[in-house]
């Protein structure tokens, strides 16, 4: 039986601030059945970003966008992130879960990977699996592992 996998993201004025959301999304669709969206960017005074995730949605019935408003504003803004992450998470449905963030992407060399990791695991011993991430921060000569 294949396992159904959900991808989620979350999303905020990625245009103005130079996210790559598109490759980010499109990274995801390389392994999930599903890839949540959800996108808190103002509406009155957006950058493109909505829009853009709108047409991406017609383009592929797998990508869900969902716009909702979030005050960034806020005193306690911080948790908005994690709220919103939970938010994104709540419409999935596959049987698997996979968090990204709109700036990370999968090498297509490892794409294939998740269904074989999926189907390899004793799911009856185990309800999470971390994998290791190597990023890429400030400059060239910063690397986290």
């Amino acid at each position: 039986m294949k396992r159904t996998i959900s991808a989620y993201t979350t999303v905020r004025s990625a245009m103005e601030m130079d996210y790559p959301f598109r490759e980010s999304i499109n990274s995801m669709l390389q392994f999930a059945d599903e890839v949540v969206v959800l996108d808190s960017t103002d509406r009155v005074d957006g950058d493109g970003t909505t829009e853009a995730l709108e047409q991406m949605a017609k383009d592929d019935p797998r990508i869900h966008h969902e716009q909702v408003v979030l005050d960034w504003k806020a005193p306690n803004h911080g948790s908005l992130d994690g709220q919103a992450k939970a938010m994104s998470r709540a419409k999935c449905s596959g049987d698997f879960l996979w968090q990204f963030d709109t700036d990370e992407i999968m090498h297509e060399t490892h794409a294939p990977m998740v269904q074989e990791l999926i189907a390899k695991i004793d799911w009856s011993q185990t309800q999470l699996v971390a994998l290791p991430v190597v990023e890429f921060w400030g400059h060239t000569g910063k690397v986290r592992i």
